[in-house]
């Protein structure tokens, strides 16, 4: 709302569906609770077809603690 931007839920994009995608900064975003840390081959992999695919930036919340939004940090990929 800050932004004024609309951020899209659950899009899907090359089979993959996003947490949120904004069309008109072009950026997906994506909270990543505890459990990703098992998966950052597949996660770094994922990221990187849907970043080729829309030319998107990604933006990554790493939520810590699932519940503590105190302890979210922010990662942000640009695109190439």
């Amino acid at each position: 709302q800050k932004f004024d931007l609309k951020i899209e839920r659950g899009r899907e994009v090359i089979g993959y569906y996003v947490d949120g995608y904004c069309p008109s900064n072009n950026t997906v975003y994506e909270v990543y609770e505890h459990f990703h840390k098992y998966r950052a081959e597949y996660d770094d992999i994922r990221r990187n077809e849907i970043m080729d695919f829309l030319k998107c930036d990604f933006i990554i919340f790493y939520d810590k603690d699932d519940y503590n939004l105190e302890e979210i940090t922010i990662k942000r990929y640009a695109k190439i």
